[in-house]
């Protein structure tokens, strides 16, 4: 059976609130204390007007903000002075929890915790608090030395107020709920295989559900079935309105859970996404989707449900809230150094192990999250945390993730033992972990200004939907529109009838962001790896859930102030008549023809890598210590990341070099050639400590003898990080690029020839962004620019300058849309990203000209 729904009344922003009934059964009754009450749970569904609950809510939740604000602001003062090494954001949300806690509080209600549950839980105290202080390091100790009392809340079973005997005033409003609709098996867990994640990443960015994906790359069927079957899809009764429905088995859990909260029990109402929107109505999905945002962010609490307690995850929980809670800057300097390096084993697990739930994937989760204000709570099992604290914890864990000079040892297992499932975590999975939590963190601080500016790019648009998941393709985008600016947000139509596919989507995302910015920028965002069917998508169209990309993301910023000041996107928008593709139609000037280009250093890197494997499976054979294993596994997974991120360009080879219409380059001498190239290096983010050093300072032949020394030092480097002096990479490109012909010059002519009379010690050595520069490709054009890209350039591509864009781009006829080009990306060329070029199109009084991107 099914809920029979009524239309929402418009003109009262009506919502649907639902009313979890108590259960039949006492707490006395239960033989475990510590166990959810049994029984089917019964609900009614409730019509209220938001603007109604909100206006009370707010009225209320105004006038105690102010009069906190006023309480705190000598002590905040005095803090900041007596005490610089406090963060005052932290203890700012510390203190006004604690006073507002009070105030909030129903006096007139009565609550009292089953005496068997109190005397169970107070025996787990002590050892609850033995582990804390194990797992944290003694600079913490005085925040994780939390009272009995304390403790105690953060157990589902007392109330939300901080009061031991009364619960939250009723009349404050509603709850939200965040939850995981579907629960299914880590394809990790069949498949140890890490390339199957990146098979996973591949379908889902082409618009495939996960099922789809694994059925296309032709996994056998019992193996999908395993994990999408409906053995993972089971549905459990509830009764709603007096009528039995089934739904989905981890919502059920939900309710079951937040049954227990007091708060709930004396008639509080929460507000459920599957069942408060009318599923089977796409008109009001459509319309209820874009008032999420509202929803979440106007509810008094939002309660992140994160699933049953396993793992220790109680303790995990506790131990990020406690890092969470610290406003000590030393302190939490001191756990961010530690974590990686000295921290108990136990907890770093425990971090990778709850930020690895579904839960943390499911793309509707980053807007429940970042709308919910400072009381949104996250419950597992039967403990319950502040999410703020948890999500403060993140950037404190992930400020020591990347070091000048080194790099994560991804592959590090951190329990190379095979029991259970702990065998498939390493430290790839702690850092997507971690990151996830800081890109949460910053998207709630960002969100707080609904009317900010929309910016030419944000990170967290490319961060959040990047690894996240969805029941629709499409929610990857809808998931997390309710987090942009308000200007951006009107500018998207949501649509989930059947013709609206996931390209369309992005297509509209990017059309909504054009218009919101009168900008071109945002298409400089390349795709960053293969998808299905890349031919169909627009070339003009970023992907936001491919995996994230830093070099792709930063690329486009590194153009400034701009190679087209003062313009903005004239830019119209249609669909070719023969293929359907999306078309931007913009103008501008076509600048030049690129003449030659060399491979893209990735080719390089991926033969290096591959020969750096077969060094160590030699070691291997006679050096069988974990380093080596390590760093054999480390290398492996490089070789495969490198190739699962590389889009050959098919077309490369079938060009040859095209004759330059100028002799000479135009930068006269080979001193301000080299100074051009420099630029280059400096855009792909290649840096010296020393100043005035560049890399035609380091001796050509370094690279045999360093190799050398390198591959026979491999083996004794050890664990969480990697010496990473960027030498390797150096050595890559300068053999990628070695007989790149500049107008005579080879370019490994640019270099000092002998290493022989230099004394090492005094050779600097860069910091080079791996991703970034294995991506990178030099280029000369024919009328003498020298320049560099990290998408795909060959000879007789055109460089445009496009009017509202901050840099070049290389375009490429269409082989399959008339008239059109295709974008190959943004290209960095000295001498014309300030404006030089366009100035001369303008002082001469030369026509931009239409310009038609499929």
């Amino acid at each position: 059976m099914t809920i029979t729904y009524r239309p929402l009344d418009r003109s009262r922003s009506e919502i649907r609130l639902l009313k979890i009934l108590a259960p039949e059964i006492t707490p006395e009754e239960l033989q475990d204390p510590l166990k959810f009450a049994p029984g089917t749970i019964h609900c009614q569904l409730e019509y209220e007007s938001l603007d109604r609950l909100y206006t009370g809510s707010s009225q209320q939740n105004t006038a105690l903000n102010n009069i906190l604000d006023y309480m705190l602001q000598d002590t905040v003062r005095n803090k900041a002075e007596n005490d610089p090494d406090t963060a005052p954001e932290a203890y700012v949300s510390r203190a006004k929890d604690a006073l507002a806690k009070h105030i909030r509080t129903n006096t007139e209600s009565q609550f009292e915790m089953d005496p068997r549950r109190k005397e169970t839980l107070e025996l787990l105290y002590k050892s609850s608090d033995e582990k804390m202080k194990a797992w944290l390091p003694p600079e913490s100790e005085a925040v994780a030395d939390r009272e009995l009392k304390d403790w105690l809340q953060t157990w589902i079973w007392t109330p939300l107020s901080g009061s031991q005997e009364h619960v939250e005033n009723r009349a404050l409003g509603y709850f939200a709920l965040s939850y995981l609709w579907k629960d299914h098996i880590d394809p990790n867990k069949i498949f140890p295989d890490r390339s199957h994640r990146d098979l996973e990443e591949k379908g889902i960015a082409s618009g495939l559900t996960p099922q789809q994906c694994f059925e296309v790359a032709g996994i056998s069927p019992s193996e999908v079935n395993d994990m999408f079957g409906t053995t993972h899809s089971q549905k459990v009764e509830i009764v709603v309105n007096g009528t039995p429905i089934l739904v989905e088995a981890n919502l059920e859990k939900a309710l079951r859970t937040v049954r227990e909260i007091p708060e709930i029990q004396h008639g509080t109402r929460i507000w459920v996404d599957a069942l408060c929107i009318n599923q089977s109505d796409v008109l009001e999905k459509n319309i209820e989707v874009k008032r999420m945002g509202d929803i979440y962010k106007k509810a008094e609490r939002v309660i992140s449900f994160l699933g049953d307690s396993s793992d220790d995850s109680g303790e995990t929980l506790e131990f990020m809230s406690t890092i969470g809670r610290i406003f000590s800057r030393g302190a939490a300097q001191s756990i961010s150094h530690q974590f990686l390096e000295r921290m108990n084993l136990d907890a770093v697990i425990g971090v990778a192990r709850l930020l690895m739930r579904p839960y943390w994937k499911r793309i509707w989760i980053a807007q429940e999250i970042c709308l919910g204000g400072d009381r949104a709570i996250a419950v597992c099992g039967a403990r319950r945390f502040s999410l703020p604290e948890l999500l403060r914890c993140g950037p404190i864990l992930g400020s020591r993730m990347l070091q000048n000079g080194k790099r994560l040892n991804l592959q590090l297992l951190l329990n190379p033992r095979s029991d259970g499932d702990v065998q498939y975590l390493n430290m790839e999975d702690v850092q997507v972990a971690v990151k996830k939590l800081m890109a949460l963190h910053y998207a709630r601080l960002e969100c707080e200004n609904d009317d900010r500016e929309v910016p030419q790019t944000n990170a967290l648009w490319f961060r959040i939907p990047s690894g996240s998941r969805a029941t629709d393709p499409r929610d990857l985008v809808y998931g997390m529109m309710n987090l942009l600016p308000k200007k951006f947000k009107a500018q998207i139509n949501v649509e989930y009838a059947p013709g609206n596919k996931f390209v369309d989507v992005m297509a509209d995302f990017t059309k909504a962001h054009i218009r919101s910015t009168n900008d071109l920028s945002f298409i400089l965002h390349q795709l960053s790896a293969p998808i299905f069917g890349l031919s169909e998508w627009p070339t003009w169209v970023p992907n936001l859930t491919l995996p994230y990309s830093s070099a792709h993301y930063g690329w486009p910023l590194m153009s400034e102030p701009s190679a087209c000041p003062g313009t903005t996107a004239e830019a119209t928008f249609s669909r070719d008549a023969k293929t359907g593709k999306h078309l931007l139609v913009c103008r501008g000037y076509r600048l030049d023809t690129i003449s030659q280009a060399t491979r893209p250093v990735c080719e390089i890197s991926i033969e290096y890598k591959a020969k750096e494997v077969a060094f160590l499976e030699n070691v291997i054979t006679y050096n069988q210590s974990i380093d080596v294993q390590q760093r054999l596994l480390n290398a492996r997974e490089e070789l495969r990341i490198l190739k699962s991120r590389h889009i050959p360009d098919t077309e490369d080879s079938q060009v040859t070099e095209l004759p330059p219409s100028a002799t000479w380059h135009k930068y006269d001498h080979l001193l301000s050639l080299k100074m051009a190239l420099m630029e280059c290096f400096q855009c792909l983010g290649v840096k010296f400590e020393r100043e005035g050093y560049s890399i035609f300072d380091i001796p050509y032949n370094l690279n045999i003898e360093q190799q050398e020394l390198r591959l026979q030092r491999i083996q004794y480097v050890s664990a969480s990080f990697i010496d990473d002096p960027g030498l390797s990479t150096l050595n890559s490109v300068r053999e990628a690029f070695a007989n790149f012909n500049l107008w005579g010059t080879a370019f490994k002519d640019l270099f000092p020839p002998d290493f022989k009379d230099v004394d090492p010690h005094s050779v600097a050595l860069p910091n080079i962004p791996d991703r970034t520069v294995t991506l990178a490709r030099l280029l000369t054009t024919c009328e003498g620019h020298v320049g560099t890209c990290i998408g795909h350039a060959r000879p007789g591509d055109e460089i445009f300058l496009l009017h509202g864009c901050t840099m070049p781009v290389i375009l490429r006829a269409s082989p399959s849309c008339d008239g059109a080009y295709e974008l190959k990306g943004g290209v960095y060329v000295p001498g014309v990203m300030n404006g030089e070029a366009f100035a001369r199109f303008q002082a001469s009084d030369t026509i931009s000209k239409v310009i038609t991107i499929c």
